[in-house]
């Protein structure tokens, strides 16, 4: 018997020869995959990308505004890294720092703050070496605060 004609017995049957199903049409997309791709090029982009962390970042000179005034303003000078933070009571980082205790330091801080707020001074000028790191800056900045005085930040540049 020929191949062809065994082939068509095979097919037909009481119906004749068999159907074939329909595909299943399925109305969503399934998406899984894709995210999953994106989420893995993502980390493939954060991990292999190399950030510039010692871009330097030149800042304008201001054009407008008003400077502080040398002899309204209580001054407040900080130095630091290399022997640690050391904070001045006055406009340079020369003469005698005040105690390296951080505590110490806010309160010598505070408490000139309120005798030049007694002494009708409003304004503090805190000069920073620019090689500083920024918690301790601002911790002396907190320290200076005071209801009435107007905080002003420089920035030292080491010659």
């Amino acid at each position: 018997m020929p191949i062809g004609r065994i082939l068509n017995q095979i097919d037909s049957g009481p119906g004749g020869p068999l159907a074939r199903r329909p595909l299943p049409t399925d109305s969503q997309l399934d998406i899984t995959p894709m995210i999953d791709v994106t989420f893995l090029l993502l980390i493939f982009f954060l991990v292999a990308s190399v950030p510039e962390l010692q871009a330097a970042l030149q800042l304008p000179t201001a054009q407008y505004g008003v400077g502080v005034s040398r002899r309204g303003a209580i001054p407040i000078s900080i130095a630091g890294p290399d022997g640690g933070v050391r904070v001045y009571l006055s406009e340079s980082t020369e003469g005698t720092a005040l105690a390296g205790d951080e505590s110490a330091q806010a309160a010598a801080v505070r408490a000139a703050v309120e005798a030049g707020l007694r002494d009708g001074k409003k304004e503090v000028l805190v000069r920073a070496e620019r090689r500083l790191r920024h918690g301790d800056v601002a911790r002396i900045v907190e320290a200076a605060s005071i209801e009435g005085v107007k905080v002003n930040l420089a920035v030292l540049e080491l010659r």
